[in-house]
């Protein structure tokens, strides 16, 4: 990131002040972390292997007492004006600390199907919550006034969360939004416009670096020729591109990824 840093330490960075940070790895993530991030700074918790954020969530809550709050987010996440949301946490905590979820969203600035959505009611209540809607929800959300993306950023006091899980969780939906915020019923919400950005493809990368020469976001060594709409990312490996285009391609010391735009997401397939 332009920060310098990583996704893992900016998003430490940005709730550490509201107070102790956990983090939710499996042992291999843990060992890779502890050597950016100091255990002083964050309790990591380890699960045997990524399971969800259902699960994960469910793991951490043991570290709490009944009625402490907590806050759970994604680490790969881009906020920019992050003091906003640090604003709309701090005016939804007596909304938590009541016993209820609550969620935080901002204005969608494109339709994108990969995030969730939700319409907010009267006193801050979420009327309608609909995870990776279709394009024709999308469209019915669009003209609502009030429909905001989900941050996937949610506040709660640690037996709400226990509750909300063993009344909705399934193992065959690991996603905490689409396996209990879906069909929870007691859901409460606060917007910000703090400028979120969420990386959970690589496709969304572009947002943060400048597009060169024929529409290629370029980073590493990398050589191309005929190349167009590319997204070339390397940490050390040189990598010489030839006559291609619409193609997403990562070099890390973890392994070198190829693939269509507009499929990233889909390498979740190769680790099932």
């Amino acid at each position: 990131m332009k920060s310098g840093k990583t996704l893992l330490e900016e998003t430490i960075d940005r709730f550490s002040g509201l107070g102790e940070v956990f983090a939710v790895m499996t042992r291999e993530q843990i060992e890779q972390a502890k050597q950016i991030i100091p255990q002083e700074k964050v309790t990591y918790i380890e699960e045997v292997y990524p399971c969800g954020t259902a699960i994960a969530m469910r793991l951490a809550a043991d570290y709490f007492s009944p009625s402490e709050l907590i806050l759970f987010t994604a680490a790969d996440q881009m906020i920019e004006e992050s003091e906003k949301l640090i604003s709309a946490i701090s005016s939804a905590i007596k909304t938590a600390q009541a016993g209820n979820i609550v969620l935080f969203g901002t204005k969608p600035t494109s339709d994108n199907p990969q995030f969730g959505y939700f319409v907010l009611g009267n006193n801050n209540r979420v009327e309608t919550f609909i995870e990776k809607p279709n394009p024709s929800q999308i469209a019915e959300l669009n003209k609502k006034p009030n429909s905001l993306w989900n941050m996937g950023i949610s506040l709660m006091r640690t037996d709400r969360m226990i509750q909300a899980w063993e009344t909705h969780f399934s193992p065959q939906v690991p996603s905490f939004e689409e396996s209990v915020l879906s069909k929870d019923k007691n859901i409460y919400a606060f917007a910000t416009d703090a400028l979120f950005h969420d990386v959970g493809s690589f496709e969304s990368l572009g947002a943060f670096y400048t597009t060169q020469k024929d529409s290629n976001l370029i980073h590493g060594d990398v050589q191309t020729s005929n190349v167009n709409n590319c997204l070339i990312y390397s940490e050390e490996l040189p990598i010489k591109v030839l006559e291609v285009s619409d193609l997403i391609i990562v070099a890390t010391s973890n392994g070198i990824l190829i693939s269509k735009k507009g499929h990233s997401q889909d390498q979740k397939r190769l680790f099932n």
